[in-house]
């Protein structure tokens, strides 16, 4: 009654078959011939609410047998799986977005590595300004420098698209 979101009055008495779409309904008719065999299964499904939502379900399923052993039946239990769908894709674009993270941090590591053995500030400049710009594939890129002294900010790069040049200090 929950996962439908009805009343039971308005479940009791219908076909299973009532609240699942086509795709859904086929895949019921498949787990019906494996349990027509005897066998127990655990499948998902999604069930179709009235309002046209659709609930992502696990149905643990079993045959019903009469006496002499013949099929006149089937068990089911349903468990609504949203929350854990849910869960399932945010565990997915936390997964991605750590991996977008390392690689960005692996490029900073790399441009920190690099630049260890580099005395001069405009061959620096120009070794971090080209990893970074090949490793991000960015379109625009600057590095500004603030000098304390003079209280002034500098773009000793500056790249957009295929153009690089020399900035103005902005105090």
């Amino acid at each position: 009654c929950e996962i439908l979101d009805l009343p039971k009055e308005e479940i009791v008495g219908m076909n299973f078959f009532d609240f699942l779409d086509e795709k859904n309904r086929e895949i019921v008719r498949e787990q019906n011939r494996i349990r027509k065999k005897g066998k127990q299964s655990l499948y998902e499904i999604s069930l179709l609410r009235p309002d046209g939502t659709f609930v992502p379900c696990l149905n643990n399923a079993a045959p019903l047998l009469d006496e002499e052993g013949n099929m006149i039946g089937s068990f089911g239990m349903l468990t609504d799986k949203t929350e854990r769908k849910k869960m399932e894709q945010e565990t997915t674009r936390l997964l991605a977005e750590t991996r977008q993270r390392n690689a960005e941090l692996a490029i900073i590591n790399q441009v920190g590595q690099d630049l260890t053995g580099e005395l001069d500030l405009q061959k620096m400049i120009e070794l971090a300004s080209e990893t970074l710009s090949e490793s991000l594939k960015a379109h625009t890129l600057y590095i500004a420098l603030y000098d304390k002294q003079t209280h002034k900010i500098s773009f000793p790069y500056y790249k957009a698209g295929n153009r690089q040049r020399q900035q103005p200090s902005i105090t």
